[in-house]
């Protein structure tokens, strides 16, 4: 499966505090790198201590027993990290060699940072319109349970720029032939970009047929692109959930779980048509598919972070954001399994997942301090 890395995006095009580090700042930067040579390595776990369980116990060499809790969630604790050690990190690095066979350069959007259009072609409303204050008052999918019911709609507490929306944006949907023209003109060959999945499907409908405006542009779109010498890649769902699908207590989106807690998969039946028509109206010309941009931004910092839906019903980053990635995990084997079992023996095509990753270095050499920073990197990286 093809495996794409790439440098967390930001709503407010800048840089934010994160996580559990608020002196800590990430920056959007556009370049995805792209290994489509790279064999998919998803590990699928329910709990972090099983995935770094599993992890640790093949590492080459092993490291020293965990002895009392020291390094929680290891059978031996992790050796620190390569190629420098602690202190002796160089002040000047030097740079040799090649990317290897199979290396590809390309960019990525995301539908809700470039379309535009908000409430053209048929578009319903996402959970990104209401997070930003949108006017969102007879939309498709508009009368959520915490959507605005007059306008001006209120802007979420935990926007950090108040007043920006994707209600314009790069105004793509009606450029895209001049966003193409210019891609071409710099000698670009490689182009990801996500589907909005309220513009497909207004409602998130779990039956049915797409929305035929959605579907002749992002078919258009495409072609354009093919025309032009790109390849396209596809993200099927880069956090524009439709607003339909969340309507909390009774829709819950990727946060949705039964009476005792756990995840339900409650919108699996709504994702799995998406993405199946996606793979059959265009998948005989898309041959790269990514079933989700960065999960670990749309679940945890979704969770009162500064990312959408940022309400209080999820806000509890103790539980929220592990039943949302238990349903994401689900949604994405979903769509591999869709993928390869209809539609790849006949179309060609790869099919993977984007994840993000911030490098965490250890505090000091002490085991525990070396094993934390091990954990938070495999909740970035262990999908």
């Amino acid at each position: 499966q093809p495996l794409t890395l790439e440098s967390s995006d930001s709503s407010d095009g800048g840089c934010e505090a994160y996580g559990l580090y608020p002196n800590r700042r990430r920056c959007r930067a556009i370049p995805v790198l792209t290994y489509s040579a790279l064999a998919g390595a998803l590990i699928v776990g329910l709990a972090a201590a099983v995935i770094i369980k599993q992890l640790s116990s093949g590492r080459e060499g092993g490291g020293s027993p965990s002895l009392r809790g020291e390094c929680l969630g290891f059978q031996e604790c992790p050796k620190y990290p390569l190629p420098y050690p602690f202190g002796m990190w160089p002040k000047e690095y030097e740079y040799s060699g090649t990317f290897p066979e199979g290396f590809v350069w390309g960019l990525g959007t995301a539908s809700y940072q470039i379309e535009g259009a908000y409430k053209e072609g048929g578009r319903g409303a996402s959970i990104w319109d209401t997070f930003s204050g949108a006017n969102t008052v007879g939309m498709p999918g508009g009368n959520c349970s915490y959507c605005c019911k007059v306008q001006p709609c209120p802007i979420n507490k935990l926007m950090k720029d108040k007043g920006a929306t994707g209600n314009v944006a790069a105004d793509s949907y009606h450029m895209y032939k001049t966003d193409i023209a210019l891609m071409k003109s710099m000698g670009l060959e490689h182009y990801r970009f996500s589907i909005a999945w309220p513009r497909l499907f207004p409602t998130g409908a779990s039956s049915g047929p797409p929305n035929a405006e959605a579907v002749d542009w992002y078919s258009h779109f495409i072609d354009e692109l093919l025309a032009a010498g790109i390849t396209p890649y596809v993200t099927l769902f880069h956090w524009d959930l439709p607003q339909a699908l969340l309507s909390p207590p009774e829709l819950e989106g990727w946060w949705s779980r039964d009476a005792q807690g756990r995840p339900n998969g409650q919108i699996l039946p709504n994702w799995k048509h998406y993405v199946d028509t996606c793979f059959r109206l265009f998948g005989d010309r898309v041959k790269f598919w990514v079933t989700f941009n960065e999960a670990w931004t749309f679940t945890f910092l979704a969770s009162g972070f500064g990312k959408a839906p940022g309400i209080e019903q999820y806000g509890n980053q103790s539980i929220d954001p592990y039943v949302a990635g238990h349903n994401v995990l689900n949604a994405h084997a979903a769509a591999v399994d869709i993928y390869r079992r209809k539609y790849q023996s006949a179309q060609g095509g790869k099919i993977g997942i984007t994840n993000n990753f911030d490098w965490k270095e250890p505090k000091s050499t002490a085991p525990a301090d070396i094993a934390a920073a091990e954990r938070a990197r495999l909740f970035n990286l262990g999908w």
